[in-house]
Formats: structure tokens, C-alpha cells, sequence
């Protein structure tokens, strides 16, 4: 009976010495970056560079930091109130709404953990630039 209790108490400590040895080892050796998401308003899409940029200027005129993102090769967004926190795009549809813009609410997913630092520093234009690098399928420089 004594050998069963020593079988089961070595059992059970050398799982938790495995368990702690294993959450060591992948906490502070193996770096796991979990996508995260980034959200925006797009206040426009338009064909026309010129459209999207005069857009772009009457939206910092009102005071927000405002960025054109080609969707594709005919078509261009104009976006605002980037953020990797939901809660800080939505609070600025008010004022999107008081002025008179409409918009939607995207997000996007991001993978890649350079981009989510840039937009965990609040670097929008270079997180976005490298988006739309990655979309072409080129490298930021």
C-alpha cells in the first residue's frame, strides 16, 4: 500500500515540476505573437486620388489625424481614429457624427508583431504603409 501512495504522491510532483518547467521554457523562450486587431473609421472610398485627398484635409482641419489606405489599384480609403484599442475608435464617432460624416467601422487583423508595435507606439502612417506593402506584396523600406 506504501508503494501505491509513493507511486502516486512521485506521479503528481513530477507533473507539476513538468507543468512549471514547460510554462517556463514557452513563456520566456519561444515568442508567441497572438494577432491582434486594429480598428479605424473609413470615412470614404474614393477612384479618385484627388477626392480622397481633399477629404483627407477637411477631416484634419476638424482635427483628426486622418490616412488614405489603397484598397486596390483603383480604389482608395480614407480612414481615422486608428487604434488597437475599440473603445478609442468608437469614441471618436460622436465627433465624426456631430460634424456631419458618416462613416464605418472596420478592423483589421493583424499578424505581424512589427506592425502591431508601430501601432502600439501610435506610428499609424508607418504601420500602414507596411500594410499596404504587404498587400503589393514588397517590403517596407
Amino acid at each position: 500500500m506504501e508503494n501505491k501512495k509513493f507511486i502516486v504522491s512521485a506521479a503528481i510532483l513530477f507533473s507539476i515540476a513538468f507543468g512549471i518547467l514547460y510554462y517556463m521554457i514557452f513563456t520566456n523562450f519561444v515568442q508567441v505573437h497572438e494577432a491582434e486587431y486594429m480598428y479605424m473609421n473609413q470615412v470614404g472610398l474614393y477612384k479618385s486620388s484627388e477626392n480622397a485627398n481633399n477629404m483627407a484635409a477637411r477631416l484634419k482641419e476638424n482635427g483628426f489625424d486622418c490616412f488614405t489606405m489603397r484598397k486596390d489599384d483603383e480604389l482608395i480609403a480614407v480612414v481615422c481614429s486608428l487604434s488597437d484599442q475599440e473603445e478609442e475608435t468608437k469614441g471618436q464617432q460622436a465627433k465624426l457624427e456631430e460634424l456631419g460624416y458618416t462613416y464605418i467601422q472596420k478592423s483589421m487583423l493583424i499578424e505581424n508583431p512589427e506592425i502591431m508595435d508601430l501601432l502600439h507606439n501610435k506610428e499609424y502612417s508607418k504601420a500602414l504603409e507596411m500594410i499596404n506593402n504587404e498587400n503589393k506584396g514588397t517590403d517596407a523600406q
